[in-house]
């Protein structure tokens, strides 16, 4: 009987013990591999309010957009906030919005809280990577319904560390990974060559292109109809305003802006404004969308934005204080209708210059003049009563300029290109109305 318990306890033991380094060694290597995030400093940011027992005024919730262009100092002094939150994670479907909306309302219980709502985040299923980068910032109490609801059973390897940090095993994103994490510990955050996070879930970000000068893929084109719409992320935003009112919060909706070239690549975009005019309606909340933002193409012109869909520091600086005004004038019971067009035509009847430009280059293997033959197609983006006109030039090492195109209407043309230097070719684009910029992109070769 002795010998009977021995071995019992003996199994046991190796069993605790093996657990208990399983345990160790899965969160070792899960720790080592992780990088550090956006998540990381915002959740370091949410220990020291509920730390210091401090108040939360505004919660925004939405995707990277939002991260980009909401500043919360600028509403905390000119609202008077305590804190002001920018909750938002790159791709944010609506799924995660109403997961991570319910944790914060636990745990710093908000007084008002706006959603960030565009036409693609009621299109887009749930994947992966998004739902991860949501779950990473859950407590165990919501991560469980989250991924059991929202994340497809076969993603769920992605939740364990080592899995999911595999590509970090080499050495270089181990080191970096290290630096990173360093540098949260000590709150070092800045880093004047990239963008990096300023404060409260704000990222702070340089880039910026000259009026004209965005580029957008050639042959895209985003589509919306309401027949897209999928049921759950309606069924997520509904949760999202019934969560909300159920805790005394106020909510609102906003659509945070984009490029205006990145407007004219809608198919649909005045019915998804439509839409959500008419949801918020239903729900008696208030949406404001900022595209529509009266005199937009001087506050805010493409050298305030980081791309397409994103606008740069200054640019949120700028929206900010915008968006800031209109919620506490809408608050005060305020009309603030005429801060908006009327509608995307209104808007266009506002812009007379070409938005942007492309030109698609394809080599063929053909010579001609010691050069190879190249076709260009270009696409501009514009309103429908402009006729733009393109031009093509050559740019060599030294600035040298040679017109390969003189200005046309034609969207086709024939290139002789140089073979064996580096050069750059620029397609240009106007309108022919006088005073309007030109649109251009440079393409390096």
């Amino acid at each position: 009987m002795q010998v009977f318990k021995n071995k019992t306890f003996k199994r046991i033991f190796a069993l605790l013990s093996f657990v208990f380094i399983f345990c160790v060694t899965y969160y070792v290597i899960t720790d080592q591999l992780s990088s550090t995030t956006y998540g990381t400093y915002f959740q370091k940011d949410i220990e020291e309010i509920k730390a210091n027992e401090e108040e939360v005024g505004l919660i925004f919730f939405g995707a990277s957009r939002l991260y980009h262009a909401m500043v919360p100092s600028i509403f905390e002094e000119k609202m008077g906030y305590e804190n002001v939150l920018v909750a938002a994670t790159a791709t944010q479907p609506l799924s995660g919005t109403y997961y991570y909306m319910k944790e914060l309302v636990e745990t710093v219980k908000p007084e008002r809280i706006v959603i960030d709502v565009t036409f693609d985040r009621l299109l887009n299923e749930d994947t992966v990577q998004p739902c991860l980068l949501v779950n990473d910032r859950l407590s165990l109490k919501n991560s469980i319904p989250f991924v059991f609801n929202c994340i497809e059973p076969s993603d769920w390897k992605y939740l364990f560390g080592p899995c999911r940090y595999r590509d970090n095993i080499l050495m270089y994103s181990l080191i970096k990974a290290e630096k990173d994490r360093i540098k949260a510990q000590n709150g070092d955050m800045f880093d004047p060559a990239s963008d990096y996070y300023a404060d409260k879930g704000f990222v702070y970000t340089y880039n910026s292109y000259a009026t004209g000068t965005v580029p957008f893929v050639h042959n895209t084109m985003y589509d919306f109809s309401v027949d897209a719409i999928l049921a759950d992320n309606v069924y997520y935003l509904d949760k999202c305003i019934e969560l909300c009112k159920a805790n005394g919060i106020e909510v609102s909706l906003v659509t945070v802006p984009g490029t205006i070239s990145y407007l004219y690549l809608i198919n649909g975009y005045e019915d998804s404004v439509a839409w959500f005019e008419e949801y918020a309606e239903k729900k008696d909340i208030s949406y404001h969308n900022l595209d529509y933002l009266k005199g937009r193409e001087e506050i805010l012109p493409d050298e305030y934005m980081y791309n397409t869909t994103h606008t740069n520091a200054k640019g949120a600086e700028v929206i900010s204080e915008i968006y800031s005004d209109i919620l506490i004038k809408e608050s005060q019971g305020e009309d603030v209708s005429d801060y908006f067009y009327s509608d995307f035509t209104e808007l266009k009847a506002n812009i007379h210059r070409i938005a942007a430009v492309s030109g698609m280059i394809t080599f063929t293997e053909e010579m001609e003049d010691s050069k190879v033959v190249a076709n260009i197609n270009i696409r501009s983006l514009q309103n429908e009563t402009v006729s733009p006109q393109y031009q093509v030039e050559l740019i060599d090492l030294e600035g040298n300029v040679t017109v390969l195109v003189e200005w046309t209407q034609a969207t086709e043309a024939k290139l002789l290109l140089p073979v064996g230097v580096n050069y750059s070719v620029k397609v240009r684009a106007k309108s022919g109305i006088d005073g309007d910029l030109e649109a251009y992109q440079i393409y390096h070769y």
